[in-house]
């Protein structure tokens, strides 16, 4: 796995094998997915992306000083049908996205979606608001509708504010380029992190709570999406 295979999920093709028990409601397995998303793991790919403990990459232990991609060691990657992706050089302009959109848009891979998720950890007014930035895009408008779906039927204690059209982040190159895509972010024009940017910014600022409702919800947007999944 690539140390930027986090964050983005790019939703193409992906499969899930079920055990021999009765068939699950599409309401019912979508609840079980996202209930699955426990704050131990959370926390412990936070610390390792931010080089406080190691991690394990292909059966070897590493410790990232570097997310970079001419970093050593990041060429390390497995194939998924969802792909996780951590950009790098965002700040500089979007360029690890931006390269990886360019590429997908000029050998016409299938790209169903991408749900960009950039800062759900700072809450400091604990209001459970964030942000869904979205446009008029290929599927943009149909990932925030299940997002909120799922934030509707299951009660999260969270408040989505909705853009559109949005700004956001890493999202903006694959609305660029035709893709469906959302951008999610903590209330940052409203609720400042005064961490923003500096090396500060770690787990210990986290309103955990907050990011553990943002992940689960954001876990269970997926698993609707990957299921084509009836909830009512």
């Amino acid at each position: 796995m690539k140390y930027r295979d986090t964050v983005a999920l790019i939703i193409l093709i992906t499969v899930f094998c079920c055990d021999d028990r009765v068939p699950l409601s599409d309401r019912y397995l979508v609840e079980e997915i996202f209930n699955s998303v426990e704050l131990d793991s959370l926390t412990k790919r936070v610390r390792e992306l931010s080089g406080e403990v190691p991690v394990w990459i292909a059966g070897e232990q590493d410790t990232i000083f570097s997310r970079h991609k001419d970093y050593p060691g990041n060429e390390l990657a497995a194939d998924y049908t969802v792909i996780y992706a951590l950009w790098d050089e965002k700040e500089q302009g979007l360029h690890g996205s931006g390269f990886y959109a360019a590429n997908a848009r000029g050998t016409n891979q299938g790209i169903a979606g991408v749900i960009n998720i950039d800062m759900i950890g700072w809450d400091s007014n604990n209001d459970g608001r964030f942000y869904v930035n979205v446009k008029d895009t290929s599927s943009s408008r149909y990932l925030s509708e299940r997002l909120l779906e799922v934030h509707d039927i299951f009660e999260f204690d969270l408040e989505p504010v909705l853009l559109n059209p949005g700004s956001g982040s890493d999202n903006l190159v694959f609305w660029y380029y035709g893709f469906g895509a959302i951008g999610v972010e903590e209330m940052y024009g409203e609720d400042w992190n005064e961490y923003y940017h500096t090396t500060g910014d770690r787990l210990e600022q986290f309103n955990l709570a907050y990011f553990e409702d943002c992940s689960r919800l954001l876990t269970g947007t997926l698993a609707a999406l990957v299921f084509d999944a009836d909830l009512e």
